[in-house]
């Protein structure tokens, strides 16, 4: 049996991740294959990156590859269902034993892998997350998955891992990884700027729990040799956010 990621499973993580960063068609579909397990993290150490990648980018199904392709044009019925994304964000919610099932595999992970895996399993739910609001999914009283509770504590999570992890083990990655950073970072200044801005956003720019998340992620980008374009860009969205804010206070002139 053959332990390692096939070429196609790889083709696939490349394409996925492209995509999504991009903002580019999925051209390469299709079902990843290749999952880790513990045989394979025993007889095979050195895949489990590309394995542990494989299962994260697995919940990146056919129904939000079609929707992606499709954005921004309106999704039909059939295109991307709540239920689809409640069942991505709930499987790739909690710690990365309960997600990833095996923690022998992630074990054995350098340092710079646990970088690379760690942050973009929060990444991928990030993006499942904004595409959901893209597609008006994240109402006010929705599931607890579609909240904006649930992309702050994406923020939160992303913070513990980095707070673990070297800065050299996040240079080892380049531009992609802050990028990832800065898409977590930058969420709520999104949400704000949409046409439609449900109230749990405005309650959590008035208080200083976002802004100082917001000022750690800044923190840990503008510290990666390829974060100075995303500094600047993510200070700009704390002066949005704390513009918002002062509009908001008590006695502010509208």
């Amino acid at each position: 049996m053959r332990s390692r990621c096939s070429s196609r499973d790889d083709r696939i993580l490349t394409a996925r991740a492209y995509a999504l960063q991009r903002s580019g068609n999925l051209v390469f579909g299709g079902h990843i294959t290749s999952f880790p397990s513990s045989a394979e993290a025993e007889t095979d150490p050195s895949g489990n990156h590309i394995r542990l990648l494989a299962k994260v980018f697995s919940y990146i199904n056919q129904d939000i590859v079609h929707c992606w392709n499709s954005a921004p044009n309106p999704p039909t019925p059939t295109t991307l269902t709540k239920s689809t994304v409640v069942r991505a964000l709930s499987e790739l919610s909690g710690s990365a034993n309960k997600v990833f099932g095996d923690e022998a595999a992630l074990h054995s992970l350098s340092e710079p892998q646990k970088a690379d895996l760690l942050i973009t399993w929060q990444w991928l739910r990030n993006r499942i997350w904004k595409l959901a609001h893209t597609h008006g999914l994240t109402v006010e009283g929705a599931e607890p998955e579609l909240s904006v509770e649930h992309v702050v504590e994406i923020a939160s999570t992303s913070i513990a891992i980095c707070k673990r992890l070297s800065l050299a083990s996040m240079e080892e990655h380049g531009t992609g990884f802050v990028e990832k950073l800065y898409d977590i970072a930058s969420i709520i200044t999104d949400l704000l700027q949409s046409n439609e801005v449900n109230s749990s956003v405005f309650e959590l720019v008035q208080g200083e729990r976002w802004t100082d998340m917001l000022a750690t992620l800044t923190h840990f980008v503008s510290s990666h040799r390829a974060g100075m374009d995303f500094t600047e860009q993510l200070a700009g969205a704390a002066r949005f956010a704390n513009n918002v804010k002062l509009l908001m206070a008590p006695g502010a002139s509208m």
